[in-house]
């Protein structure tokens, strides 16, 4: 809480009507926010023009933000030689400063708008303030401009009709003496020279809780008193009366802090300087022993250092004569000596690396480290094994569920007069490459059957291979010639071909038509490429170009009225496999196929592996929720369940037959060997 009384001062001084204004700040907190509450009364002498006045204020106290505050005025009036003013009931004032936190206090510029609410103001625009107070060094400039939307004649304040005051001031800052603030000030508008007044501040403490801070300044008027010059004058201009308790409270726990800093900084420089004067020592210690060690001297007597406490101890001079003995004792010292200097390596490591200190890197979190007890281990096991053999069953059973067809017709499909030379029956376009294959149903396969080709001895993951491709020009009409890492299939004299690459050049393109009887099945082959790989990686508006022009054909051809993303073929083949041996997908028939029914297979023989050693295969699959047939999980699971049930079997017998308590130190190592000597 503060309460002050102050002069106000005004141009007529001389003629005794200076008003009196008391003022009390009160903190409040108004739903657990900080506001200031500020009540003041102005009182004048009888024979001034203007009257007394009453004035309640709340301002918003927060440690960032700009400040509101809201002011009620009793009503007065004003009165001149002139004219008549009355004064505004209620006034709003917005105070914001140009700090981080844009809060007013402390801050070297201030800008302030005052907002008049009278039904007699004919003019509601507001009044404008910008207060600078720059700090440099230990003091601060003040300076003010104020501004005024009234052509009227000056008021107590002295506002002109061009609507602007400037005032300076020089305000020491944080001085160990009572002088708190001193200030030179100009009392008269536009003018620095004239109307001088030096004020400042003293603080006289009444009682430990309580200080009175008088401003007080000796000034020369600007008003003429007769006499031939200005003559000085002495006065108070400002009596404050403030609480220190949470002042003197915050001081001495500011000056503890600041002196349990201190000594903790001595404690270190302290430690650190006997530290480095140990690390000197030793240095020239180990220095001297080295070279002692290399030139073949007796060893000469030195200090070594005592890490408890820091004591020196002297070793003794060892003359020896035997050359065997002086060698094992030049080793010993020698890596006593590399030891020692490992260890001051470390220490300076740290204590210059030493990571701030965080429960992580002290590896201080909470940690759960369980006793591992036989029954823990023996019902571990056991859990396991009772959840991972009913589970690779379930997974065996779900995959003999699936009925699935192979068939190989790489060799059958080849006529025994090509049998030696299988690379003319496939380059030569007059042989006929049909084959007719007879398939039979085991049992019953329900819609939808997927059909796959299968190759063997197909390595897709070689590494130029898979390389030999250009994405950009996939996805981009744009990118049409980015065929630099399709090399040697990347274009011809007709330009770039599209797609490039070895990856696409070598497109599977056997054919595969099935009938039932003389009824054909029909194969649906859309939907059979991911839509992430139809919508992303292959343009919507990108055609093939030149494909399979070249002098030598690799695989299929492509119809160049259709763009990438709906040649699905060609995008099911790009996605290169992992494994030498792989499946990819042909189409799906979506209509049941009986037990024991027996469907024909029609094979147009196009594709070369005979090149390469390669296997060709085709497969008809049906699918449920482990997907295709796959032993694989079983298998393993249940390997797994058997295993653990294995060891804990071993365990239950070894703890029945054999047992011993828990944390017995006669089973340690050293223990059993001293044993037995």
């Amino acid at each position: 809480m503060k309460v002050s009384l102050k002069l106000e001062d005004q141009q007529q001084q001389d003629q005794n009507q200076t008003p009196i204004l008391f003022k009390a700040k009160i903190p409040i907190t108004v739903f657990g926010l900080p506001f200031l509450s500020a009540v003041s009364a102005t009182h004048n002498h009888p024979s001034a023009a203007a009257s007394d006045k009453l004035s309640l204020s709340l301002r918003t106290h927060f440690p960032s933000g700009p400040s509101l505050k809201l002011s009620y005025n009793t009503p007065t009036t004003t009165t001149t030689a002139t004219t008549t003013a009355a004064v505004a009931p209620l006034t709003l004032t917005l105070k914001s400063g140009v700090s981080l936190s844009g809060s007013p206090n402390n801050s070297p510029l201030i800008i302030s708008a005052n907002f008049n609410f009278s039904p007699q103001n004919p003019n509601p625009n507001p009044n404008f303030t910008i207060k600078f107070t720059p700090k440099l060094g230990s003091f601060s400039v003040r300076k003010s401009i104020h501004s005024s939307v009234s052509n009227s004649s000056k008021n107590l304040n002295g506002w002109g009709s061009d609507g602007g005051e400037n005032s300076f001031a020089f305000v020491p800052l944080d001085r160990p003496i009572n002088w708190k603030e001193l200030s030179v000030e100009s009392v008269e508008k536009g003018s620095i020279l004239k109307g001088i007044m030096v004020a400042a501040d003293t603080e006289l403490p009444v009682m430990n809780r309580v200080k009175v801070n008088l401003r007080w300044g000796v000034g020369v008027s600007s008003v003429s008193s007769g006499f031939d010059k200005p003559m000085p004058y002495l006065r108070v201009n400002k009596i404050k009366v403030e609480r220190i308790d949470d002042v003197v409270e915050e001081k001495v726990e500011k000056k503890q802090g600041m002196d349990g800093e201190f000594e903790m900084l001595k404690g270190m420089y302290s430690w650190m300087s006997r530290e480095l004067s140990d690390l000197q020592t030793e240095n020239r210690e180990m220095r001297r022993a080295l070279e002692d060690v290399k030139s073949g001297q007796p060893l000469r007597q030195h200090n070594t250092y005592n890490g408890g406490g820091g004591k020196r101890a002297v070793t003794p001079t060892v003359e020896v004569s035997d050359g065997r003995i002086r060698k094992g004792k030049r080793r010993r010292t020698v890596a006593r000596l590399m030891w020692r200097v490992n260890c001051r390596e470390q220490l300076w490591l740290h204590l210059h690396n030493e990571p701030q200190y965080s429960r992580f890197t002290q590896q201080e979190l909470p940690a759960w480290k369980p006793i591992l007890t036989p029954k823990w281990i023996i019902t571990s096991f056991v859990i396991i094994a009772i959840l991972f053999t009913p589970t690779g069953l379930l997974c065996l059973w779900a995959s003999e569920r699936v009925v699935e067809i192979i068939d190989r017709y790489d060799d059958d499909c080849l006529p025994d007069s090509y049998s030696t030379d299988p690379d003319s029956f496939i380059q030569s376009n007059n042989t006929n490459k049909t084959c007719v294959r007879t398939l039979k149903v085991p049992r019953k396969m329900s819609a939808p059957i997927f059909i796959y080709y299968q190759l063997d001895n197909f390595y897709q993951n070689h590494r130029r291979y898979v390389k030999s491709r250009s994405d950009k020009q996939l996805r981009d009409p744009d990118e049409a010639d980015e065929t630099e890492d399709c090399k040697p299939i990347n274009g011809n004299d007709d330009g770039p071909i599209v797609p490039c690459g070895l990856v696409a050049w070598s497109l599977f393109n056997d054919t595969y038509k099935f009938f039932k009887g003389n009824k054909a099945i029909d194969i649906d082959k859309k939907d059979i490429a991911w839509e992430s790989d139809k919508k992303y990686k292959f343009g919507s508006n990108v055609y093939p170009k030149n494909f399979q022009k070249w002098e030598l054909i690799g695989g299929g051809a492509l119809d160049e009225s259709k763009p990438l993303s709906e040649q699905e073929d060609l995008i099911v083949w790009m996605k290169t496999a992992a494994l030498p041996t792989f499946r990819k997908l042909y189409g799906k028939i979506n209509t049941d196929l009986e037990a024991n029914e027996t469907i024909t297979v029609v094979i147009q023989n196009n594709y070369n592996t005979y090149v390469f050693g390669g296997e060709k295969k085709v497969a008809l699959s049906t699918a449920n929720w482990i997907g295709g047939k796959n032993d694989f999980f079983g298998i393993s699971f249940l390997t797994i369940g058997g295993v653990c049930f294995f060891v804990a079997i071993n365990f239950i017998l070894l703890y029945v037959l054999k047992p011993r308590p828990l944390g017995d130190p006669s089973y340690l190592s050293w223990n059993r060997n001293q044993g037995a000597q």
